[in-house]
């Protein structure tokens, strides 16, 4: 009998815990462009696998959401947002740029919410990704954006609130 050969996997770990931009500065800090460094420093290693650690993420920034999840696919959709006034978007994937195209795990559990909701469903929809964790998300399924009353009174000092706009469905 032969001897076994065993081989060794390089896989990398990415934990992102919410999907974050600098939304007071244009040229801030966006999650996207993290993850895209990220995945181009794990390309350039060499890796053999990725773990996605979705797990307590509460959701964030919807366009980064989309961006990341392109960074997995070809093209395409990656979610569907119905405003109240009952406009759909479909909002995709138009780079057909595949910054990653080796196995993927997605960790998600019960606090997994929004945004990691919607790119664990599209990365698990085209293929991409094996989702692992809890039964079931969240489940929050809508989209929020802050409101600065300071901006629309400009007579008294107040904080920011924030309001439903829209429901997010998966394509």
């Amino acid at each position: 009998m032969g001897k076994k050969v065993q081989k060794l996997y390089k896989i990398a770990y990415i934990d992102l815990p919410i999907f974050y931009v600098d939304f007071k500065n244009s040229g801030g800090r966006r999650c996207s462009d993290d993850i895209e460094k990220e995945l181009k420093k794990i390309n350039d290693e060499n890796v053999d696998a990725l773990i996605l650690d979705l797990r307590n993420n509460t959701g964030g920034s919807l366009n980064d959401v989309v961006k990341i999840g392109g960074f997995f696919i070809k093209d395409g959709p990656i979610v569907q947002v119905k405003t109240s006034n009952k406009k759909v978007n479909v909002l995709k994937d138009n780079d057909p740029r595949v910054q990653f195209d080796k196995p993927v795990v997605v960790l998600v559990n019960s606090i997994s919410a929004s945004a990691s909701e919607i790119l664990a469903a599209a990365l698990q929809d085209y293929k991409r990704a094996i989702i692992i964790g809890s039964k079931s998300t969240f489940g929050k399924g809508t989209v929020q954006r802050f409101v600065n009353f300071d901006d629309i009174l400009n007579r008294w000092t107040f904080d920011t609130i924030k309001r439903c706009y829209a429901r997010y469905y998966f394509t």
